[in-house]
């Protein structure tokens, strides 16, 4: 059983919700995130990630309906977490299949192959912090 075809969802989705964005909304994200550093807006998304999780399993209309995500500047900002979270998880998704992290074989050996896994993991990279247009208002740390 393949996760591929999860894991190339999970990139498509993730450009669909940068690409769901307005060149207005671009902008007004843009400037509620200028002068934020990289670990604070980590840490934003950790504090929010029940939130992120629901908005990103969402279809376009459920999250035009939800009161909680009427505010457009909210919207956006889950966008972009959204974002993250999905690309996350494809690297997630990857390191499972590439590594074959299922059920039957010894334990022994899928303690190894789970730590290949989590090397591989963090050899992933980070995900860009701004994927869309102009300039990056997110400051890097030091």
């Amino acid at each position: 059983m393949s996760l591929a075809n999860y894991a190339h969802a999970c990139r498509t989705l993730a450009q669909e919700l940068v690409e769901s964005l307005s060149s207005e909304q671009v902008e007004d994200l843009r400037a509620s995130l200028e002068g934020v550093t990289h670990k604070e807006w980590t840490e934003w998304m950790r504090k929010y990630a029940p939130q992120i999780s629901a908005f990103v399993a969402a279809t376009p209309s459920q999250r035009q309906r939800k009161k909680a995500w009427k505010d457009p500047v909210l919207r956006a900002q889950l966008s972009l977490a959204g974002y993250h979270h999905l690309l996350q998880g494809q690297h997630i998704l990857d390191a499972v299949d590439r590594h074959g992290l299922y059920p039957g074989g010894s334990y022994r050996m899928m303690g190894s192959l789970a730590g290949d896994a989590y090397w591989d993991i963090l050899g992933a990279g980070d995900v860009p912090f701004w994927p869309l247009p102009g300039k990056n208002p997110l400051t890097p740390e030091g």
